[in-house]
């Protein structure tokens, strides 16, 4: 199952988000306990009662109450993308690294390997782990070298051949995504 739990507490005064949002909301009243067993029976929401106290837990939607949220909402379920299609933010990612050209991205940010303002772990490591099966090889999309002493990461020529080639597709896909027309 994805997705995070949240925690369900109030200690001294202080509230967690999820109980804050409640709170906010006025639904927190000596039967909230109870609301939460009953969602969880119901396989809506899973509980991890991982304290002693018995409102102190942590909590997730489970796939069933996403449906059920989703069709409460009247919201559509995101689209599954066919195979071997890039994300909104891993297209983003690459048309980063296309205008960077050979100068490539210089790491950014406390977490090593964000380049451009992107995630490595959500981007940058897939793009570089990229061919023709989806398997990591050196036909990567992108890879870091060194320049000036410091770590870069840039487009290589798979990845360049691969912009030229599927541009139009991801300018349809995704039209909020200024992506330059390749030369």
């Amino acid at each position: 199952m994805s997705g995070a739990f949240l925690e369900y507490l109030e200690l001294f005064g202080n509230s967690s988000q999820l109980r804050q949002k409640l709170k906010t909301a006025k639904v927190v009243d000596p039967g909230t306990g109870s609301t939460f067993k009953a969602l969880a029976t119901r396989q809506l929401i899973e509980i991890d009662y991982c304290y002693q106290v018995s409102d102190w837990f942590n909590c997730k939607l489970t796939r069933l109450g996403r449906a059920v949220v989703r069709a409460g909402l009247g919201v559509q379920s995101p689209k599954k993308l066919p195979p071997r299609t890039l994300r909104d933010y891993q297209w983003k990612a690459l048309v980063a690294a296309w205008q960077a050209g050979d100068e490539g991205l210089r790491a950014e940010g406390q977490r090593s390997g964000d380049y451009g303002g992107h995630s490595w772990q959500h981007c940058w490591l897939w793009l570089r782990a990229w061919d023709d099966k989806m398997r990591y090889g050196r036909s990567g999309l992108v890879r870091e070298f060194h320049k000036d002493l410091k770590v870069h990461l840039g487009i290589t020529e798979e990845g360049r051949k691969f912009y030229r080639e599927n541009w139009q597709k991801y300018r349809e896909l995704y039209p909020e995504v200024e992506a330059p027309l390749p030369d």
